[in-house]
C-alpha cells in the first residue's frame, strides 16, 4: 500500500516473526524520496552517480578488515536466515534481493548502465536472479 504514493517512505521492519530480533529488513529504498527528489537530480543522474564515483585508480587490497569478521563457507551458507519475503501472491519463491542494483560500464562507449536485479530464494544455498527480461540461476 505504500506504494501508492508518488514517494513511499522506506519501510523498515524490526522484530519479524521467525527470525532473532537483531534482524531487521528494509523496503522502498529505491523508489523513495531519497531518489525521486529533484533537487538531487533526476532519476537518470542519480543512477550514473554511483558509477562515476567510483574510482579504479583508488583501489587498496587489504587483508584484513570488517568485511571478513563474518565468513560463511560451505554448508555454514544459509540465505533464508535473511528474511526474504514473498512479496506477490504469484512470485516463484521469497526473494531476498529486490533492492539490488548492478553498475556495468561498456569498455568501448564508456557508457554506465545501472540495472535493478532481484535475487529469489530457491535453497538455503541456491538463489536465482533476474533482470529485465533475463532469468538466471547461481
Amino acid at each position: 500500500m505504500s506504494l501508492q504514493k508518488a514517494t513511499p517512505p522506506i519501510l523498515l521492519f524490526r522484530k519479524i516473526k521467525g527470525y532473532p530480533d537483531v534482524i531487521a529488513s528494509s523496503a522502498n529504498v529505491r523508489s523513495s524520496r531519497v531518489l525521486n527528489d529533484a533537487r538531487h537530480g533526476t532519476r537518470a543522474e542519480l543512477s550514473q552517480a554511483p558509477a562515476q564515483a567510483v574510482r579504479t585508480d583508488s583501489i587498496e587490497l587489504v587483508d584484513d578488515g570488517p568485511v571478513f569478521e563474518n565468513v560463511l563457507m560451505d554448508n555454514q551458507v544459509d540465505i533464508l536466515a535473511f528474511p526474504a519475503p514473498k512479496w506477490h501472491g504469484n512470485d516463484g519463491g521469497q526473494y531476498i534481493g529486490t533492492e539490488c542494483m548492478v553498475i556495468a560500464k561498456d569498455s568501448d562507449s564508456g557508457w554506465v548502465n545501472p540495472a535493478p536485479i532481484g535475487f529469489r530464494c530457491v535453497t538455503r544455498r541456491r538463489s536465482a536472479y533476474y533482470r529485465a527480461g533475463q532469468a538466471m540461476s547461481t
